[in-house]
């Protein structure tokens, strides 16, 4: 338990506890991976997921990379763009509005 002035318990930032050797990032074969913490109420998050049902995405994390990748393709940095973008899914025409 922490002292009071450390902060609260819930996990925020990068997390040890998937990769020990390595703070904070996930290793997969040959690529590493970070998670990033994303806090939102209990209620949004089953819209979302509804959401993402509905538009036929495979899972909550390709809702959100499309998302900012379609965000970051609108603000111009098309290289990171598609960087996000999952490798086997590209943006439509309608991701760019």
């Amino acid at each position: 338990m922490r002292s009071p002035g450390q902060g609260s318990e819930d996990p925020c930032g990068p997390r040890d506890d998937f990769a020990p050797h390595i703070p904070g990032v996930i290793v997969e074969g040959s690529s590493r991976f970070m998670v990033l913490p994303v806090r939102m109420e209990a209620s949004l998050v089953a819209r979302l997921d509804d959401a993402w049902r509905r538009l036929g995405h495979r899972s909550r994390t390709e809702l959100f990379r499309r998302a900012l990748g379609a965000y970051l393709l609108n603000k111009g940095e098309t290289e990171v763009a598609a960087l996000v973008v999952p490798k086997d899914r590209s943006f439509s025409a309608s991701a760019r509005r």
